[in-house]
């Protein structure tokens, strides 16, 4: 059987089960499980090399060759798997401490390995490399690389770049003709490329001395790879037109070396590829990799001594934006294979030299180097493609920010190229012609691009205070020009709020018809620009403003629907709309103290609250009306607290009556923002244990009536989180409702929901109630006669009967550790580990220790299954202060002991599934 596993027609067999279509899962694992056999076995890399060298046949059928490129692949990726296995193992790094015997079996390795080098090697160099496909060739330059990276011994000058010289001198085939100097040149140009990729990726485990030794050698070698080597190829190359397909292979080689080595700037300069990765941009089978290189030369660029190479990127990219120029205005698409990444390029370019233009510049007159350069910036962020625009936004932001931030004094020498942006971009935030005819696609691409717009316009206005008066002047300005190109005989109003009503107005459509001017979310900047108004100004004078929003809002509601209908979908948009308006204005004006009237949106609320009632009996159990809905309420009561107190009054038995018309959780959240900002009368407290009771009752009943909390996820996580802001803001009102017991009963429930947010708000809930715990206990006992500790005593009380006296946390600590051991959702173990650290932190080191010791005895806890060496060990780290106080360290060790019994959990849960 062992031969039969190792053998080629087996391994072709397994391949071809494994990639047939026809094949079931189950054969295809078989396959799998066979070749991962092969590929640890001492016959491996032998049967992998003689695949390699057998000869490439096309026999026609699409079958057979498909089958053959796999084999060959998998052959490749076999010696590759092999090598880095063995050097993974190989530990041997110290020549002063070898024995005799030692120094022998090494210097047989070296030996060993250095044949397989030119084996791999011959393969590249051979007659199949012309058919060979790429990714069988990286793993073969691949495994040269790490054999040359382990094995090689340095000897004197002689590197591992010299070593690839050595292996292109003994390969098999001579370099006689061109298909022979060609596939040389192409494998040592991959070579070159992979060895410092290699290192950098850590993929393959030297030991640590080793590694260090690899990535001093890079940045050592990368000088003279950059000044002799690739110098020499590229003439080669160059003298050659059957090489020519080698140039992108030589700018990512280059590329590679620039960003792993240590190279100085006139060796980059001096070699010349940087020019030619400039040249070659425009060449659409090199352009990636020719940026590529450019890319890796501004990373590079980082000391005061890099000027001059800075200048000649520079100069390289200005000369390249007046080429594109010159063919994009030939053939408006000709250059559409690199205008992307050329803009990412030189934006990239011009976040990296900032320092360059503001601190070494003084000459920005036209025809200087650095305006030429902010000029072809500009060039690309002109361009008719919102995509490649964008890419250089980011560029402008920070250099504004630069010039505003050290230099302010110098802003006026820049201005001109700002100036000219704010010009572009209020031109391209106009409607284009036609637009109304454009795909679905482009008009939501061009709506995100206004909004990038709108980002790009803050961040250029508020970089500095002493900035932003200019470039609102130059803002203006740029929109007037606008205008009057547009239309010369158009005055903007000078009455801005006025302005901003009637615009609003404007786009509130008319009964059953369309917006006039705006679309997306350009109405919510309306509201958002009203409110910015506002905020300067008090209560009674905002008033009259917020009025006539609400007229326009509720006008144009009575006026599109006679008869209001959840069934009808234009309704619940527009509706939807209108109540994110009303936020905007509810949040975005801000509290004020001692007001003659209340705040603009709670009389804009009550006034309007016989209309919002009816709307609310329409569609309190239509999801998107109701979150939307709420989330209003959610930000008045949160931005105005106490001043809207009296609107919470008025609302809640509305709130009430919905709420038991669709269990939502959305209205558990309105609920509960008004309990935190309740005050702490008797009436109030009595009126929210009411209420507190009738919901949570109201909540745990419809979850029991559906039988789990997955089918009610919204409604756990808002009753979970109104429970804990109870006990947060009004302990009392918490233990005088008397929900806090049932509510931790159905917390075991949710352990077992698969839903992360109930698992996540299960578990911020027991941690709030362990921290209000804990919290009494921290309070100097003369401070807690205080009659402001009253409720948070009585609750300590409360949680120390059901979690003492009761048990409750012995069956909280058994669900958390089930839970540790993958009885929740994987991105939760943080969370849960917190959760049972906190038993330590809140209610003491003894506590926690009698009850793990209790947990470890119980027979129905798997974990008392476990070996006594592995429970030993938990109980001895688990409590030490350095577990305690790292909750780094303390998930490892809970982590470690839960995944002794964590397969027997999750068969318990599989079988629990089919039992059902």
């Amino acid at each position: 059987m062992e031969v039969a596993v190792v053998s080629e027609e087996v391994v072709s067999e397994a391949l071809h089960q494994l990639y047939s279509p026809l094949s079931s899962p189950r054969v295809r694992r078989r396959a799998d499980s066979l070749l991962q056999r092969f590929q640890r076995s001492p016959e491996a890399t032998p049967t992998a090399l003689s695949v390699l060298q057998a000869p490439i046949v096309d026999t026609g059928s699409s079958d057979h060759n498909a089958l053959l490129r796999a084999k060959r692949a998998f052959a490749a990726s076999t010696i590759y798997f092999t090598v880095a296995s063995y050097v993974r193992k190989y530990k041997m790094d110290d020549p002063a401490k070898w024995t005799p015997e030692e120094r022998l079996q090494h210097e047989l390795l070296v030996k060993n390995f250095g044949l397989m080098a030119q084996d791999v090697w011959n393969v590249l160099t051979g007659p199949n490399g012309t058919q060979e496909e790429l990714n069988v060739q990286t793993h073969l330059a691949l495994t040269i690389a790490i054999i040359l990276l382990r094995f090689h011994e340095s000897q004197g000058e002689t590197t591992v770049v010299g070593a690839v010289e050595w292996l292109v001198q003994n390969q098999q085939h001579p370099v006689s003709d061109s298909v022979t100097a060609t596939l040389t040149n192409f494998t040592v140009l991959l070579t070159l490329k992979v060895i410092p990729e290699e290192v950098a990726n850590k993929r393959v485990k030297f030991t640590k001395t080793k590694r260090e030794q690899c990535e001093d050698m890079v940045k050592t070698c990368a000088a003279h790879v950059i000044r002799t080597v690739l110098p020499s190829i590229t003439a080669v190359i160059d003298a050659s037109e059957e090489q020519a397909q080698l140039h992108g292979l030589l700018l990512q080689t280059f590329a590679s070396w620039v960003e792993h080595g240590t190279v100085p700037p006139p060796a980059i300069v001096e070699c010349g590829l940087l020019d030619r990765a400039f040249h070659e941009t425009l060449v659409p089978t090199s352009s990636v990799y020719a940026l590529q290189v450019v890319r890796e030369v501004v990373r590079a660029c980082q000391h005061d001594d890099h000027v001059q190479l800075m200048e000649l990127v520079m100069n390289n990219f200005v000369v390249l934006g007046k080429h594109l120029q010159e063919r994009t205005a030939e053939s408006e698409s000709s250059m559409n294979f690199c205008l992307a990444d050329c803009a990412t390029a030189i934006a990239e370019c011009g976040k990296a030299f900032i320092v360059y233009f503001v601190d070494y510049t003084l000459e920005m007159q036209p025809g200087s180097l650095v305006y030429e350069f902010l000029d072809t910036i500009l060039f690309f962020t002109a361009l008719n493609n919102l995509d490649i625009s964008n890419e250089t936004m980011e560029f402008w932001i920070e250099f504004r920010v630069y010039i505003s931030g050290k230099h302010e004094q110098r802003m006026y020498i820049f201005e001109t190229f700002i100036s000219r942006l704010l010009l572009i971009l209020v031109e391209r935030t106009e409607y284009p012609e036609g637009f109304e005819f454009f795909p679905v696609a482009a008009k939501e691409r061009f709506f995100s691009y206004r909004s990038e717009v709108r980002n790009v316009f803050r961040a250029l206005a508020t970089v500095t205070i002493a900035s932003e008066d200019k470039f609102i002047v130059d803002a203006i300005h740029a929109i007037f020009q606008q205008y009057e190109a547009a239309d010369s005989g158009t005055l903007v109003p000078p009455n801005w709020m006025d302005a901003l009503v009637n615009l609003y107005r404007l786009n509130r459509a008319a009964a059953g018809g369309q917006s006039v001017c705006l679309t997306g979310n350009s109405t919510s900047l309306i509201v958002d620009s009203v409110c910015n108004v506002l905020s300067n100004v008090s209560y009674k004078d905002a008033l009259p403003v917020v009025e006539e929003l609400g007229v326009i809002m509720f006008t144009d509601l009575a006026s599109r629907y006679n008869q209001l209908s959840a069934e009808d979908e234009s309704s619940v948009d527009f509706l939807s709309e209108m109540f994110t308006h009303l936020l905007v204005l509810a949040t975005k004006i801000p509290l004020q103290m001692s007001q003659e009237t209340p705040h603009p949106v709670l009389c804009l609320l009550q006034k309007q609250w016989g209309v919002l009632e009816t709307i609310l009996g329409v569609y309190g159990c239509c999801e998107v009306v109701a979150e939307q809905f709420c989330s209003l309420l959610v930000g008045v009561f949160e931005s105005l607290r106490s001043q809207a107190l009296e609107l919470a009054s008025a609302i809640m038995p509305a709130l009430l009556e919905q709420f038991s018309r669709s269990y939502d959780g959305n209205y558990l959240r309105v609920i509960k923002s008004i309990i935190s900002c309740a005050g702490d009368d008797e009436a109030t407290a009595a009126s929210l244990t009411r209420v507190t009771v009738i919901v949570c009752e109201g909540s745990m009943s419809k979850i029991a009536a559906d039988g789990s909390v997955d089918e009610n996820p919204g409604l756990t996580v808002a009753l979970f989180s109104l429970v804990a802001e109870c006990g947060t803001h009004h302990p009392s009102i918490l233990v005088q409702s008397n929900q806090l017991e049932p509510v931790l009963a159905l917390s075991l429930h949710a352990f077992k929901s698969q839903n992360p947010e109930v698992g996540a708000a299960t578990l911020d809930f027991l941690l709030e109630m362990g921290s209000l715990y804990g919290q009494i206990l921290r309070i100097p006992t003369s401070l807690l006669q205080g009659s402001e500790f009253a409720g948070k005593l009585l609750l300590h009380q409360q949680i120390q009967t059901l979690f003492f006296e009761k048990d409750v946390q012995y069956h909280l600590l058994f669900a958390l550790f089930n839970a540790a051991a993958g009885g929740m959702p994987p991105n939760l173990q943080e969370k849960v580990a917190e959760v049972v650290r906190s038993c330590w932190v809140y209610f003491g080191r003894q506590r926690s220790e009698e009850l793990v010791h209790r947990l470890l005895s119980d027979s129905t806890f798997l974990g008392s299954q476990v070996s006594e060496r592995a429970r030993g060990e938990f109980l001895n780290f688990i409590s030490t202060p350095t577990s305690v106080e790292n909750s780094r360290k303390f998930k490892r060790v809970l982590t470690a002991f839960c995944d002794h019994f964590k397969r027997s959990l999750i068969d318990s849960s599989n079988g629990d599934l089919i039992g059902s």
